[in-house]
Parts: structure tokens; sequence; C-alpha cells
């Protein structure tokens, strides 16, 4: 059985492998936005009417995602050397 996975770019100087890598990097992208919007936060819609609140909630939730992405680049980067010797 032959499969084929289609991926479509408008650059057209990037090399496929580069495209595929790109593509594959999305899933930690969208895992850490799952982590947004998931309802596990219990907010209670009261405290998020105005859209300043809705703004510093994005703000303080996108920064908490970098930061936590920041931790596991260093820590994944500590293993490899860890591991390499």
């Amino acid at each position: 059985m032959i499969a084929y996975f289609v991926l479509a770019t408008n650059h057209f100087t990037m090399p496929p492998k580069e495209v595929l890598d790109n593509y594959k990097s999305q899933q930690g992208v969208e895992r850490g936005f799952r982590l947004i919007k998931d309802p596990v936060f219990h907010l209670n819609n009261m405290f998020l009417k105005r859209l300043e609140r809705i703004n510093a909630l994005m703000m303080v939730m996108t920064f908490s995602l970098m930061v936590y992405n920041l931790g596991q680049y260093q820590f994944r980067e500590t293993l490899k050397h860890t591991f390499r010797t």
C-alpha cells in the first residue's frame, strides 16, 4: 500500500525537508495553545467581560507558555550534553 502526504507552501525557495520540519514543529505550538483554551482553568466569565481583562489574561498565558517552552528547551539541551559523553 502506498500513501502520500501532501504539503503546500508559498515559500518556493524552501527545501522540502525544511517544509516538513516546520509542519511537524507546529504540533508543539498547538499543544501549548490547547492549554490556553482548556476549560480546566474554571475562569468565571464574569471576570472576563472587559476587553482589558481578556487581553491581560492572554498576555499572561502566552508569557507562561514561552517560559514553559524555554524550560523544555534547556532541559532537552542539558540531556543532549549529558548523554553525549
